[in-house]
């Protein structure tokens, strides 16, 4: 079993990070309708899976997200895959299999300067044993990321330039290869080269 989960919580909509519907609609050369349908949810998703991807790739992170990290253990020391800026809650199932909320300052330590993606743990806990028999990650941590501020969507730098461009270039190859393996050949589809140069260039190196 791994050890956390995490799941990002952006603030912004995927169509405004990647300069809003009609921007997305040109590159994919398609009409999405109105917010809610079909098509235009469908495409939305896919717009948050190719940030996602992006992020993951380049190491870089939209601005205004938080995050939620499950833990099923709590270690001295935890690193997380992304620069913590703070952590606004944490909580964890007590002895009694309740919630106990703690205030995080009192919990954890952040060094920013120097391990920004590093968390220490200043308090000693007993994890029970049976915590598994209600939630196999009875640790909660809620924080707010670190973001890169040369990624916005208002910025004519390159780098958001970059990083906008190779998302909608991901989303476009997701839109049109829908299906696992081309009708025609059976061989599946590959990302065109220009997706991994920009992502090569986009790479943060830590």
């Amino acid at each position: 079993m791994e050890n956390q989960r995490i799941e990002y919580i952006y603030a912004l909509t995927p169509f405004t990070i990647l300069g809003g519907q009609a921007n997305v609609e040109q590159h994919l050369r398609v009409d999405l309708g109105s917010s809610g349908s079909d098509e235009y949810n469908y495409v939305e998703m896919l717009a948050e899976i190719s940030i996602r991807y992006v992020e993951q790739l380049t190491g870089r992170h939209v601005v205004r997200k938080s995050a939620v990290v499950d833990l099923h253990t709590l270690r001295d020391r935890i690193e997380l895959p992304f620069r913590v800026d703070t952590i606004t809650a944490f909580t964890y199932t007590n002895e009694e299999h309740g919630t106990t909320t703690l205030t995080a300052g009192d919990v954890w330590r952040i060094h920013n300067k120097t391990s920004p993606s590093v968390l220490e743990v200043k308090l000693n806990y007993s994890t029970p044993t049976d915590y598994a028999l209600d939630d196999p990650y009875p640790f909660r941590i809620e924080c707010s990321l670190f973001g890169d501020v040369d990624v916005l969507t208002s910025s004519t730098d390159q780098a958001s330039r970059l990083f906008v461009g190779a998302a909608l270039m991901h989303l476009a190859h997701l839109y049109e290869n829908r299906e696992a393996a081309g009708v025609a050949t059976g061989r599946t589809y590959v990302a065109p080269l220009a997706f991994e140069s920009i992502v090569k260039t986009l790479k943060r190196i830590r």
